[in-house]
């Protein structure tokens, strides 16, 4: 397994200060200790084995446990492309990435979705990546992934 790059808290605050000087909205860290423990705990390979579950808990946790005063979705999902694009996805992907995981992120704020079906949607956009962006497998694969609604079966 490659070596993975993780986040440090700095890079994670200074994006999220970019993100709000851009939109809008509070600056200022709530609570540190939260944002230490989000990135610190995706790099113990015993809960968090895999790269994807690794992702998943660095945007779950920053989102879900309110570390920034305002902001968390928007910091949430840079944080997961910093995390991708630092361990070599391109920036095509991430570019996608992103747009695909706007309303995924709102809609985990809001509990409509879980951590679970948050892995679920995770894995998909990366799966579809890697199959092959331009084959008809991985257009079926995130098309599913856009529909995705919480529910469904």
């Amino acid at each position: 397994m490659n070596s993975i790059i993780y986040l440090e808290p700095a890079e994670v605050i200074a994006n999220h200060d970019k993100i709000i000087l851009a939109s809008g909205g509070l600056l200022g860290i709530r609570d540190e200790g939260l944002l230490i423990s989000a990135l610190t705990m995706v790099q113990n390979d015993l809960y968090y084995p895999t790269f994807s579950s690794k992702l998943v808990h660095l945007i779950f946790s920053i989102n879900k446990n309110h570390c920034f005063s305002d902001g968390n979705k928007r910091t949430s999902i840079s944080s997961g492309a910093s995390f991708l694009l630092k361990n070599g996805w391109s920036l095509e992907f991430v570019k996608s990435f992103i747009i695909n995981m706007e309303d995924v992120v709102v809609r985990l704020a809001d509990d409509e979705i879980n951590k679970d079906e948050l892995v679920l949607i995770i894995n998909i956009l990366l799966l579809g990546f890697e199959i092959n962006k331009d084959s008809d497998i991985a257009k079926l694969v995130l098309e599913l992934s856009n529909g995705y609604k919480a529910g469904d079966n």
